[in-house]
C-alpha cells in the first residue's frame, strides 16, 4: 500500500513532517524519570502559531509501548498526519522534550505544576515556533468518518495485547477481536498491512480497513489479530531501518503469540495481507516452516520489485488521466530511477546521483516526469529521491519475487484483487500468484478479481491512489461476504 500523500505546506516545521506523509520515523523510544513521564501519559492538543500568523493544531499522545516503556506519538490532525512516533521522550525536572529523529525535529516545553500544560517551542534547522500543549480528553480524528468504521458497543471482545519477536528483541502491540459469549477454541487470522507505517488499523483518511475486516469477522466467529507495525505507535523497534524480512519475523511472532492462547484453535490459525502484507505474509508462513491454517493474499504482489514499480508507476499515472505516450516516457524513466538507485549502497552518494537524474532531464520529458512524478519524485512514494536514498531501500528492492515463498506454502490460499488496482494491476501479479502456488505445495489454491475495485478493495470509478479518500466505502461488503464464506468452508 503506497503511503497517503499530504498537501505540500510552506512554513518548516509543518513541512518536515509533512514529508514524512504517515511514515514513521521513529527509532526505539528511551524514557528518563519513568515515574513523572508516567503521570504525563494520555492526550495533549495544542495550536502551532508561525511568524506569518498561521496555525496548525498539533497533537501529542503519550503512552505505554509494548515492552512497558514510555513513548510518544505526534499527529497533525489539519494535515492528515496520524502517526509520526517519537524518537526519544525525556523529562528532567519540569522540562520535557521529544525527538522526532526523521525531520530533525525537537520539541521542548515546561510543564505546568498541575501537569497540565506545556509550554514550549519546536525547533528545527535553526527555526523555533512556539507551541502550547493543554490536556485532552481525546485527540481530533484524521480523516472523515467513514459509514462502515465500527462503533461500540462490540457484539464481540476485544482485548489490546503484546507479543515479543525474540530474534529482534522487537515488542509488537495490537488488538485482538473475538467472538464473546462464547466457550472453545476460536479459528483466527492475522491481518498483516501494507507498505508504509501503519498502525494497526491504517487509518486511512478515515478508512480503517483492518477494523472493518476485523469486525465482519468476529461477527461471524473468528478471532482477528491486528498489530502496529515495529516502529510505529505502541511497537517498538525501527521502522525506518526494517525489511520485508524483518516485518516477515515479526508477523510469524504474532502467529507464535496465537499458538499460546488456550482461546485459540491452534490448527486454525492463518493471515490475511494485504498489498506488501501479502509477501510478507508468504515469508512468514515459509519461516514457520510453510505449514499455516490459511493465508489470503489481497492485491499482493506476484513478481519481483522492480517490475512490480514499474508497472505501478506508469498504471498509476494512466489512471490519474496521464496519457499512453506519457506513461510510456513515465516508465522509461522508472528504469533508470531504480536502475541508478540499486548500483549505489552509499545513501548520500545515491541521493546525489538521483537528483542529478531529475536535474538533467530535459524538453518535454522534463515536463512529464514533473507533472506528473514533482521535483525530485516527491508527489510518487518510492520515486521520491528522500525515500530512495533510505537505509533499507537497495535491499528491499534486490529482493527475489514472492513467488519463491508461495511455492513453498503448504497452507490453503485464497488470492484476491481488484480488477481496477493502479497499484499491483490484477493481470500481471494474480497470475504469477497462483501458478507459483501451483506448481508448489499448497493444498488448495483459489482466486477472485473483482473487475470494479481498486488497491483498497472499494468500489471505484478509475483505480487512482487520489480516489481513496474520495470513496465513502471502505471495503466492498461482497469481499467481506466472499472471505467469510472462504474461511467458513475451508476451515470446517
Amino acid at each position: 500500500m503506497s503511503v497517503p500523500r499530504t498537501a505540500d505546506v510552506t512554513t518548516s516545521l509543518i513541512c518536515a513532517i509533512a514529508v514524512a506523509s504517515g511514515v514513521a520515523l521513529a527509532q526505539p523510544s528511551a524514557t528518563v524519570s519513568q515515574r513523572s513521564l508516567d503521570d504525563l501519559r494520555g492526550d495533549w492538543l495544542g495550536v502551532t502559531r508561525f511568524s506569518d500568523g498561521s496555525e496548525l493544531r498539533f497533537g501529542l499522545e503519550i503512552l505505554r509501548k509494548a515492552d512497558g516503556s514510555t513513548g510518544a506519538n505526534v499527529s497533525i490532525p489539519d494535515q492528515g498526519v496520524a502517526y509520526i512516533a517519537v524518537s526519544t521522550i525525556k523529562l528532567e525536572k519540569d522540562q520535557l522534550a521529544l525527538r522526532l529523529d526523521g525531520p530533525g525535529l525537537t520539541i521542548e516545553g515546561t510543564v505546568s505544576e498541575d501537569r497540565t500544560t506545556i509550554t514550549g517551542a519546536g525547533t528545527q534547522r535553526g527555526r523555533s515556533d512556539p507551541i502550547v500543549l493543554r490536556r485532552a480528553s481525546t485527540l481530533p480524528p484524521v480523516g472523515r468518518e467513514r459509514p462502515q468504521t465500527p462503533r461500540p458497543p462490540f457484539p464481540y471482545d476485544t482485548v489490546e495485547v503484546a507479543f515479543q519477536n525474540p530474534v529482534d528483541d522487537v515488542w509488537l502491540s495490537g488488538t485482538l477481536a473475538k467472538p464473546t459469549g462464547q466457550h472453545g477454541k476460536f479459528p483466527a487470522a492475522i491481518f498483516v498491512g501494507g507498505s508504509g507505517a501503519n498502525q494497526r488499523d491504517y487509518d486511512l483518511d478515515g478508512h480503517r480497513l483492518p477494523a472493518v475486516i476485523a469486525d465482519y469477522l468476529a461477527r461471524r466467529g473468528f478471532a482477528v489479530l491486528r498489530y502496529d507495525k515495529r516502529g510505529v505507535y505502541k511497537s517498538t523497534g525501527n521502522y525506518s531501518a526494517a525489511t520485508d524480512s524483518d516485518f516477515a519475523r515479526d508477523a510469524a511472532a504474532a502467529y507464535d503469540y496465537l499458538l499460546r492462547r488456550a482461546d485459540i484453535d491452534h490448527r486454525k490459525v492463518g493471515y490475511i495481507g494485504h498489498s506488501q502484507g501479502s509477501r510478507v505474509s508468504a515469508t512468514a508462513v515459509v519461516l514457520r516452516g510453510g505449514a499455516a491454517g490459511f493465508v489470503i493474499s489481497m492485491a499482493g504482489v506476484g513478481l519481483n520489485p522492480i517490475e512490480t514499480l514499474v508497472l505501478q508507476d506508469g498504471a498509476e499515472m494512466a489512471a490519474a488521466g496521464a496519457t499512453t505516450d506519457e506513461v510510456s516516457s513515465l516508465r522509461d524513466f522508472s528504469r533508470k530511477f531504480y536502475a541508478t538507485a540499486l548500483e549505489e549502497l552509499e545513501q548520500a552518494t545515491r541521493a546525489a546521483k538521483l537528483r542529478a537524474l531529475y536535474d538533467d532531464l530535459g524538453g518535454d520529458y522534463r515536463d512529464t516526469v514533473t507533472r506528473w512524478y514533482g521535483e525530485y519524485g516527491r508527489k510518487t512514494y518510492s520515486l521520491n529521491v528522500d525515500v530512495a536514498s533510505r537505509e533499507t531501500f537497495v535491499a528491499d528492492k534486490r529482493q527475489p519475487a514472492p513467488t519463491v515463498y508461495w511455492q513453498r506454502v503448504r497452507a490453503p490460499v485464497l488470492v484476491l484483487n481488484g480488477g481496477r488496482d493502479s497499484q499491483v494491476p490484477a493481470a500481471d501479479h494474480v497470475p504469477a500468484i497462483v501458478a507459483a502456488l501451483k506448481d508448489g505445495r499448497a493444498r488448495r489454491v483459489d482466486s477472485r478479481v473483482f473487475s470494479e475495485l481498486n488497491h483498497m478493495f472499494q468500489t471505484a470509478k478509475t483505480g487512482a491512489t487520489d480516489e481513496y479518500s474520495e470513496i465513502d466505502e471502505t471495503i466492498a461488503p461482497s469481499v467481506l461476504q466472499f472471505i467469510g464464506d472462504w474461511l467458513t468452508e475451508v476451515l470446517k
